[in-house]
């Protein structure tokens, strides 16, 4: 006997049998079936199932708003979800022509962003992403701890960019291995071989044409380097800069040159000052894509800094 568990619709309160199967039909109805055979009979009579004729003589009746809803006030706030501006009769809501992400929250999803000494107090701790909430916390050497914002004078940047290195360098050297065997691991599902190389959820994260050196380079990992984050966008007095403002990236193909997008966002952090704390937002759009800003306190400018 076949146990199956299907969601479909409640159809009756009461199991009834049926056959060889019998259904439990309750909001996650469970099937009974016999067999492989059984199984693809009773799928294909679910998904092709057709209306009626009595449902399809039914229309929609076209109800006008003005029927609906008592007054404009009513259309406003229930139909639409709009508010009534003091000392007015307009109905609506402000929005910023300039917004990038329609809403943020602080760690998101780089809880873990800065590296500091177990016993540095001014710290910033933010919340945890909803997608990362299985996920174990990252483990931080003897004495340091990672947290979400700290000032910059006491991020350990030398000890992350070493961590850094270490973990890219595993990285690569498992990719490299990898492609040349042509398999992958089985608890990898995020992983597929392309012609350039390996790409993780589509993104490409092994070149099959660059060194070790070349890649810790394009992830601003190289001798030049002294902060390690790789960054989207900047946000500076008001003013939005990233990879694709700056003219480093195409917005036709993507393509462009991560270099010298490293080295604007490398300057960009040696001049702020020793006392900004950086803190890391998470914003995201409706699409689910998200970035980080690093936000500097306490001056009126911010640091907006997203992780590719």
């Amino acid at each position: 006997m076949l146990y199956v568990d299907l969601l479909i619709p409640k159809l009756n309160t009461e199991p009834r049998k049926a056959s060889s199967a019998w259904i439990a039909l309750d909001p996650c109805a469970c099937f009974y079936i016999d067999s492989i055979k059984r199984l693809k009979d009773v799928r294909r009579c679910i998904i092709q199932c057709k209306r009626t004729k009595k449902a399809k003589r039914m229309k929609l009746a076209n109800i006008p708003f003005r029927v609906q809803y008592s007054d404009y006030r009513e259309y406003a706030e229930e139909y639409w979800g709009f508010k009534r501006k003091e000392g007015t009769d307009a109905y609506g809501f402000y929005t910023n022509p300039n917004t990038e992400f329609d809403w943020f929250q602080i760690g998101g999803r780089w809880p873990d962003r800065f590296l500091v000494k177990a016993d540095c107090r001014d710290v910033f701790s933010g919340d945890l992403s909803f997608f990362l909430r299985d996920k174990p916390a990252e483990a931080a050497p003897d004495g340091y701890c990672w947290v979400t914002g700290a000032r910059k004078k006491d991020i350990a940047w030398d000890l992350m960019k070493e961590l850094f290195i270490q973990r890219e360098r595993e990285t690569f050297l498992s990719c490299e291995k990898w492609y040349q065997s042509g398999k992958l691991p089985s608890d990898r599902h995020d992983l597929s071989i392309t012609e350039k190389g390996i790409t993780s959820w589509g993104k490409l994260i092994y070149d099959k044409g660059q060194t070790l050196e070349e890649h810790l380079c394009s992830k601003a990992l190289s001798e030049e380097y002294r902060y390690p984050l790789t960054t989207y966008a900047v946000l500076d007095d008001g003013v939005w800069n990233d990879l694709y403002e700056m003219k480093c990236v195409s917005e036709d193909n993507g393509k462009g040159n991560n270099q010298l997008w490293h080295q604007v966002v490398e300057k960009y952090i040696a001049s702020l000052p020793e006392e900004a704390m950086l803190v890391p937002v998470s914003e995201m759009s409706r699409n689910c894509a998200g970035v980080c800003r690093l936000v500097k306190f306490p001056n009126k400018t911010f640091a907006k800094l997203a992780p590719f």
